[in-house]
């Protein structure tokens, strides 16, 4: 399961790192006053040939909506399962949906990733098709897959309300961030699903607050206010 998402990191990482080479090279021929009337957008270096762009944000918009309804319609084929079912309980979240990938092929299996905050661990579905072909448990001390939009503004309003009523009124006005919470020692995975909170004036200044967020039992943990 880690090697799948390690190769999707790597493969995405890659990517980035091409795009920003190919933007720096194209600013730095503007600095130095080169004329670069030549170089396309999006700019890639001259030494690359070839270069197909293959979507744009219209078409990336589209194919995520295609993504997410394919999903969608995953999770319910998979939640009638009763197997399923169970591992979930009655709150969860559906983390992505995963082709399963041996020796380089694509075979007609996906790997449908949920996390279930009603039994806290993470929940796999194998799916064929429609099928569920297997579903695999692991408790929360051991693995932990990403947290999702839905869980961050989640755990930022249960934190938000925690500072309010403390006396921390200006956490109504700060923009909360949140990321998935690690122990400091250890294999690093909380027994609960820990989302750590901060508040910020906006994304370019320093944190004010922070709380450690457990969306297993939806209350704060531990709380931190930043020296200003």
């Amino acid at each position: 399961m880690r090697s799948i998402y390690a190769r999707l990191a790597a493969r995405t990482a890659a990517t980035i790192a091409g795009t920003l080479f190919a933007l720096i090279s194209y600013v730095s021929f503007a600095n130095e006053g080169l004329d670069h009337a030549d170089l396309p957008w999006p700019p890639v270096s001259r030494e690359i040939e070839n270069v197909i762009v293959h979507s744009k944000p219209q078409q990336e918009t589209k194919q995520q909506e295609d993504l997410d309804n394919q999903a969608q319609r995953l999770e319910r084929r998979a939640k009638l399962h009763p197997k399923v079912e169970q591992a979930l309980g009655d709150r969860f979240a559906r983390i992505g949906v995963v082709d399963e990938e041996k020796d380089g092929r694509f075979k007609n299996k996906r790997r449908l990733v949920f996390f279930s905050h009603a039994k806290n661990a993470t929940v796999e579905a194998i799916m064929e098709g429609d099928k569920v072909l297997e579903v695999k448990t692991t408790p929360a001390d051991q693995y932990q897959p990403e947290i999702t939009d839905e869980e961050t503004a989640e755990a930022t309003e249960i934190a938000r309300k925690y500072f309010i009523r403390k006396g921390f009124g200006r956490a109504r006005g700060l923009e909360g961030f949140g990321i998935l919470a690690y122990k400091p020692t250890g294999n690093g995975f909380y027994s609960m699903r820990v989302i750590y909170v901060s508040f910020h004036e906006n994304s370019d200044s320093p944190p004010e607050l922070a709380a450690w967020v457990d969306l297993t039992r939806q209350k704060v943990i531990k709380m931190r206010r930043e020296p200003r």
